[in-house]
């Protein structure tokens, strides 16, 4: 008797798997809150982190814009700070502004303008190239290669940069411009004389 094979049964569609959940919650939710939470999960027969979920990406979805100043154009959303690597997400956050920052986030947003060529490019594009009228706009060029290389020892450049800034300014750049070199990562010219586009970059375009 032949064997069967076995498979998928006919008809039926590979399962769609969902992102893998590796990120944790605690909140405090007063008494009538917290049943609400309960009543709208009961009623919708979905978890609790599902609603929970839901209700951010509705308020995100809302609240699109997170404007700094008084002109709208300059309104930035949290698609533009989000990104995969946690490393990239942080220097994105810093470059591009936060509403409140720490000493210490104000301490790496110095560190990353006197060394923007090893993470960023600000480039000014016409918005519209074939309009005569059209304005300037800005575009960060995050390197996402070199970010992602330099980043975790972020905490020791600083310092380092700290200790040797007012003796030796460009210490850090060789540093960072070694350790690159040495990982095989293009990098850029220290101290900078042009900065050429990134080979592997994440672009955020502010109007």
């Amino acid at each position: 008797m032949p064997e069967k094979k076995r498979g998928r049964p006919a008809g039926r569609s590979a399962k769609r798997t969902r992102p893998r959940k590796t990120e944790s919650l605690t909140i405090r939710l007063d008494t009538r809150t917290r049943f609400m939470l309960d009543f709208v999960a009961k009623y919708r027969d979905e978890s609790i982190t599902r609603i929970i979920e839901r209700a951010v990406e509705e308020f995100a979805k809302n609240r699109d814009n997170v404007v700094f100043g008084d002109d709208p154009r300059l309104g930035l959303s949290w698609r533009d700070y989000w990104h995969p690597s946690a490393d990239v997400r942080a220097v994105k956050s810093l470059v591009l502004g936060l509403p409140r920052k720490t000493a210490e986030e104000e301490e790496l947003e110095a560190f990353l303008t006197v060394h923007s060529v090893f993470f960023y490019q600000a480039v000014e594009v016409l918005e519209h190239r074939d309009d005569p009228d059209s304005q300037l706009s800005l575009s960060y060029v995050f390197n996402v290669e070199r970010i992602e290389a330099l980043w975790p020892d972020i905490d020791e450049l600083v310092e380092k940069w700290k200790a040797t800034r007012s003796t030796d300014r460009d210490a850090v750049g060789h540093k960072m411009k070694a350790d690159l070199e040495l990982l095989g990562i293009d990098a850029p010219e220290w101290p900078p004389i042009s900065t050429p586009r990134p080979p592997r970059y994440d672009t955020v375009q502010i109007f």
